[in-house]
């Protein structure tokens, strides 16, 4: 059947034939913003969806782009989805900061929390989590996650039974929260469900990512989160780079909680201080800053500067005491442990060797 092009007075073109197709057609965003594809929304001014089903890019979106696939929806400025199903670049509504709160007791038990609210007056908001000081009142509030959904003036009620040694009415603190919206600039490459929600932030693919941290990355693997600043995650599956500056390169449930820390794979590995590092293994932890655990098994370092090899069940409890072997725990600083030590080829002369050196002398262990 040939085809005739109608131009609309809409903005549309559409071939009539069988059936009849839209090629392009005007969004409601300002200043040449327009759509393809079907049943997808264009509210973002000068922001364009090239393809897909059911995508949208939202009013607090401008400058933004999506791609094609399904179910994908922009919510802050300059972001990109490339495409893939139901991923998200951007929060809006999260909670920033607050207004005004009220508290009446007397606690003094210093940080307790994170809590979710006992009730709130929000109709969309849902997943702000807060932590609080106490001091003989209130002196201190912390956002652990702001969530989405909220609204200005939201007024968010945390019963007091909730605290440790709390009473309901007199210890309740009351919060009046204002919002941002969170996360211009940020991209998903593809993949399902993923959310790219800091600013700046990045999740390449993959499922039920998170990169929330400004700056954050997220190459693919399933439910990781990147939640800090320039924190990163290459892979795997439900690591958490929780940490500035932090990463994990793959593995299962690693955690990165120490500033510049590093763990490159494995299974519940931990990083809790400054530039430390794991390299592999499972259930190892370092506590000290600039230390490392290469591998192994249910290792521990909890001093600085500081190193276990390989092997199980050592632990590291000096500045600057390395292991290596099994079931070793440091005694001293600036000591090497081991379980047996192994000399091989060693020199039969003293001659030009360092001071401090092993040598052999007709049986007998002697140092230069």
């Amino acid at each position: 059947m040939p085809l005739n092009v109608d131009l609309l007075n809409a903005g549309s073109i559409l071939v009539q034939g069988s059936p009849i197709v839209s090629l392009y057609e005007t969004g409601s965003g300002l200043c040449s913003t327009v759509r393809t594809g079907i049943d997808s929304i264009v509210s973002g001014s000068c922001s364009v969806i090239t393809g897909g089903y059911s995508n949208t890019i939202l009013s607090t979106s401008c400058l933004s782009v999506i791609g094609g696939g399904r179910l994908n929806t922009t919510q802050t400025r300059c972001s990109t989805i490339g495409g893939g199903y139901d991923n998200v670049v951007g929060v809006i509504g999260t909670m920033s900061g607050w207004y005004a709160y009220s508290y009446t007791g007397s606690l003094n038990i210093g940080w307790t929390g994170p809590y979710s609210p006992s009730s709130a007056s929000t109709i969309n908001g849902n997943n702000v989590l807060l932590s609080f000081y106490f001091n003989g009142g209130l002196a201190s509030i912390q956002i652990d996650s702001g969530g989405s959904g909220y609204q200005d003036n939201d007024v968010l009620v945390f019963n007091g039974n909730i605290f440790p040694g709390g009473a309901l009415g007199t210890d309740n603190v009351v919060v009046t929260i204002n919002t941002a919206n969170r996360g211009a600039f940020g991209t998903v490459g593809g993949g399902r469900e993923n959310t790219a929600s800091g600013c700046y932030s990045t999740v390449s693919g993959g499922y039920e990512n998170t990169a929330s941290g400004y700056a954050s990355t997220i190459s693919g693997g399933y439910q990781n989160e990147a939640r800090e600043y320039t924190s990163t995650v290459s892979g795997g599956y439900r690591n958490s780079a929780i940490c500035d500056y932090s990463t994990i390169s793959g593995g299962y449930e690693n955690t990165t909680l120490g500033y510049g820390s590093t763990i490159s794979g494995g299974y519940r590995n931990t990083t809790s201080s400054s530039y430390s590092f794991i390299g592999n293994g499972n259930y190892n932890t370092v506590l000290g800053a600039f230390s490392i655990i290469n591998g192994g098994n249910s290792n521990t370092v909890d001093n600085d500067n500081s190193s276990i090899l390989g092997g199980d069940n050592n632990i590291v409890t000096n500045v600057c005491a390395h292991v290596i072997g099994t079931g070793i725990s440091s005694t001293a600083d600036n000591t090497l442990h081991v379980n047996c030590l192994h000399f091989s080829s060693i020199p039969t002369s003293a001659v030009g060797l360092a001071p401090g050196t092993v040598w052999n002398d007709s049986g007998t262990l002697k140092i230069a």
